[in-house]
């Protein structure tokens, strides 16, 4: 992401996604992980959704991959949920088709591998 121009906020857990974003930090897109410390991000992603209806761009990365936990990270309203492992490329591919920063033809290409 950096390497195509996008700044990057880091948390170091689900809590302080929540605070950083609280406190005002301007982004355009999350990328969570499930198991975070202190606050998990499907619980991370509720309470930002709570604040003023942030309706984000949301993508979830997670080793938890069955049919519930998946199913649970679409109700949370997640846009993307990517299984580990995974390759760099594809989720790359994900946040610039979120980003808007692919071309029609890139994005029919990725919504048919998808």
């Amino acid at each position: 992401v950096r390497s195509e121009g996008h700044d990057l906020i880091e948390a170091t857990d689900g809590r302080q996604a929540v605070d950083l974003l609280m406190a005002g930090a301007q982004v355009d897109l999350m990328l969570l992980d499930i198991a975070m410390p202190r606050l998990d991000g499907l619980s991370a992603l509720a309470e930002i959704r709570e604040d003023e209806g942030r309706n984000l761009p949301t993508v979830v990365i997670s080793g938890r991959k069955g049919q519930d936990d998946v199913l649970r990270g679409y109700r949370a309203g997640v846009d993307y949920y990517i299984t580990k492992p995974f390759k760099s490329s594809t989720v790359r591919n994900i946040l610039r088709y979120l980003l808007q920063d692919l071309d029609d033809t890139s994005r029919t290409d990725l919504e048919m591998l998808l």
